[in-house]
């Protein structure tokens, strides 16, 4: 054998196998990074303590030096991550990983003759329930990216915090409370001059999400909202069409932006409320975020949906006041309240009903994937819109609310969409995270993306209000269904 072969045979292992574990390594990195949106430095702590416990769990006994230096790396490179980033909710699990990992390592060196069965199956069951933990935790987005609205107009926005002094509160057991209500106006404007909004919305941490904790959304004041404050409301109409939105129960006012703002850059002033305690991340005039939990007590549904549309009722009046309570705003004084019209998902849906059928005021309304939540079909005096996903949980109570109509309405369905893929939740997850979580009965937003859904949503409400509240639109319900395939006008009603 020539010195060059047996040297070339001695250079392999050395270079070699090094060189290929770390282009694999690489690899894997960049496809997690991609699948899963995350840095890559969290990418490389997720990776070290993959590989560590996977490799405990299945193989503890093969090069056991080897291994421990990978735990040990792994616990290293997960404190460099904390030290430079900060805590990242995504990464504590995985970091939980990397100590434990690392404990295993530590033990095996300081008394490697002293193995306990017990011990061991205690060790692979933390770490196959920390690693299925941690998975679905990448499944979320860290920093959800918004589509960029397709309208013509930049978007401004303004938030509002308005006490109501006719109505004590009923939901609080403090003597003196009146109730309040948070409105987000969403509007058209020629620049982008001023500060970027902040999707949250507050100015202390809040969960957008009931039962979920508010570490979980501490980056979402990052989220690019496309929008900007207190920038000047666009100058090529005098008066602009509006647009009262009512959420889901327990959904945020905040988890539509995707929407509102969609809807304000084609020329409507959307104007989004928060309930104050049925909806998360309400912040008050005292700087409290109030949720449903905050409630001393509540009444049924019904008494629910009566409350929201008196605030519907409220948050107009104060819209017409805004000339004189809020001169400084963009709005005052430019908002054509002769047309309003009202929309609200699922428990909002129903409250449009309410809201329609008590104050004429408004001149039309739409229910997006909403029950009634009533035991009576109202006969609305004003044109409405029942919107429904492609689930049809609302079927029956549209079709009875239309036969009822006296000003027309019309029915339209959304194939492929579940009752949440109306709200931005779809963003708060990865591609991956929305075709596994997504799926789930029990969670409801479905596979669809906000990047489609908030445009073809926007076409549905601007084809129905634009033609009465003279605003923009893109066609008519009919050019809506025919542009998009999964639209269908299922059914129109004509004023009797």
């Amino acid at each position: 054998m020539s010195a060059t072969t047996s040297a070339t045979m001695g250079f392999k292992p050395i270079v070699w196998k090094p060189l290929i574990a770390g282009s694999l390594g690489l690899a894997l990195m960049l496809g997690l990074h991609a699948v899963t949106t995350i840095s890559f430095f969290d990418t490389a702590v997720v990776l070290a303590a993959l590989a560590s416990a996977l490799w405990w769990i299945k193989g503890r006994d093969r090069l056991p030096a080897t291994l421990n230096r990978l735990s040990l790396g792994a616990l290293a490179v997960g404190v460099l991550a904390r030290v430079i980033q900060g805590p990242r909710w995504q990464l504590v699990v995985w970091e939980l990983v990397a100590v434990v990992v690392a404990a295993c390592a530590g033990l095996r060196m300081w008394r490697p003759d002293h193995s306990i069965k017990l011990t061991r199956i205690l060790g692979r069951t933390v770490l196959v329930v920390t690693l299925m933990v941690g998975s679905l935790a990448l499944l979320m987005e860290p920093v959800p990216a918004l589509p960029a609205p397709s309208g013509e107009f930049h978007v401004g926005s303004q938030v509002f915090h308005w006490s109501d002094p006719s109505r004590a509160e009923t939901l609080t057991a403090v003597e003196g409370d009146m109730r309040e209500v948070v409105a987000q106006a969403w509007y058209p404007s020629d620049s982008s001059d001023g500060p970027p909004t902040d999707y949250l919305g507050t100015n202390v941490s809040a969960s957008l999400m009931d039962g979920v904790r508010k570490s979980v959304f501490e980056d979402y004041h990052d989220i690019d909202t496309h929008s900007t404050d207190l920038s000047a409301l666009s100058g090529d109409r005098a008066r602009w069409p509006v647009l009262l939105f009512s959420p889901g129960l327990g959904v945020a006012r905040q988890s539509y932006t995707a929407l509102s703002e969609e809807l304000a850059s084609r020329g409507y002033v959307v104007v989004a409320m928060s309930h104050s305690y049925d909806s998360p991340a309400t912040q008050l005039l005292d700087g409290d975020v109030v949720t449903a939990k905050d409630a001393s007590g509540a009444g049924t549904k019904g008494d629910a949906i009566a409350l929201r549309a008196v605030d519907s009722s409220f948050v107009l009046d104060q819209l017409h006041r805004l000339a004189k309570s809020e001169a400084a705003s963009p709005l005052a004084g430019r908002l054509d309240l002769d047309r309003v019209g009202i929309f609200g998902h699922s428990f909002g849906g129903a409250t449009a009903v309410q809201a329609l059928e008590n104050d004429e005021r408004f001149a039309a309304g739409l229910n997006i994937d909403g029950r009634l939540f009533r035991d009576d079909i109202p006969e609305l005096a004003r044109p409405f819109l029942w919107l429904e996903s492609g689930d049809g949980g609302s079927l029956a109570d549209g079709d009875a609310l239309l036969d009822g109509l006296k000003a027309g309405g019309a029915r339209v369905k959304v194939e492929g969409s579940v009752h949440q893929s109306f709200s931005d939740y779809a963003a708060y997850f990865t591609p991956l995270g929305r075709q596994i979580v997504g799926r789930l009965p029990m969670i409801g937003f479905g596979t669809l993306s906000t990047d489609d859904m908030a445009p073809m949503t926007a076409d549905v409400v601007a084809a129905f209000f634009g033609p009465i509240l003279h605003g923009a639109t893109n066609g008519d319900l009919a050019d809506v269904a025919g542009r998009y395939p999964s639209v269908t006008l299922e059914r129109t009603v004509k004023p009797r």
